[in-house]
C-alpha cells in the first residue's frame, strides 16, 4: 500500500472510534470494517498466491519444453556434421574413381578436341564432387573453403 492510502485508512480508522466514543455509532463498527479490510486483504493474497503457483508452474514446462528443443536442435547439429564429413569422404572417393577412369580412358596421345572434352569432363567432376564446408551454416549448397577429409 502507498503512503496515502495508509492515511486515509488510519483517518477512517480514528473516525469510527470518534464516532463509537460519541455514541453516534454502535461500538464495534470500525472493528467490524477492519476485520472484512483484512479478509478483503487476505483473499486477494490468496488469489495472488495461487496464481503466483500457476505462473511458476507455466514458466517450469516452458523451460524443461525449451531445454528438450535445445537438446534436440543440438544433436541434430551433430548428426548434420557428421553427415556433411562422411559426404566429404564419399566424395573424395567418387573423385578418385574419376580420375582413374579418365586416366584408364584417355589414348596415349590425345587430340586437342579429345583433350578438351577431358578437361570438360574433369572441370565437371571437380564442380560436382566439390567437397562441402561442413562448419558453414547453409553447408549443404557452400561451394566456399572446405573441410578437406583424407587426401
Amino acid at each position: 500500500m502507498n503512503r496515502d492510502h495508509k492515511d486515509i485508512l488510519a483517518r477512517s480508522d480514528e473516525l469510527d472510534l470518534r464516532l463509537e466514543d460519541a455514541g453516534l455509532v454502535p461500538v464495534g463498527t470500525g472493528l467490524v470494517r477492519s476485520v472484512n479490510r483484512a479478509r478483503k486483504n487476505l483473499r486477494h493474497i490468496a488469489i495472488l498466491f495461487v496464481f503466483d503457483i500457476i505462473l511458476t508452474v507455466a514458466l517450469g514446462f516452458v523451460a524443461v519444453r525449451a531445454y528438450h528443443a535445445y537438446s534436440a536442435a543440438s544433436a541434430n547439429k551433430h548428426d548434420i556434421y557428421v553427415t556433411c564429413v562422411a559426404s566429404n569422404e564419399s566424395r573424395l572417393g567418387d573423385v578418385d574413381l574419376w580420375d582413374y577412369l579418365l586416366a584408364r580412358l584417355t589414348p596415349a596421345h590425345p587430340s586437342l578436341e579429345q583433350t578438351a572434352i577431358l578437361d570438360q569432363v574433369r572441370a565437371h567432376v571437380a564442380t560436382t564432387f566439390a567437397q562441402r564446408n561442413c562448419n558453414a551454416p547453409a553447408h549443404p549448397t557452400s561451394t566456399s573453403p572446405t573441410t578437406t577429409v583424407g587426401r
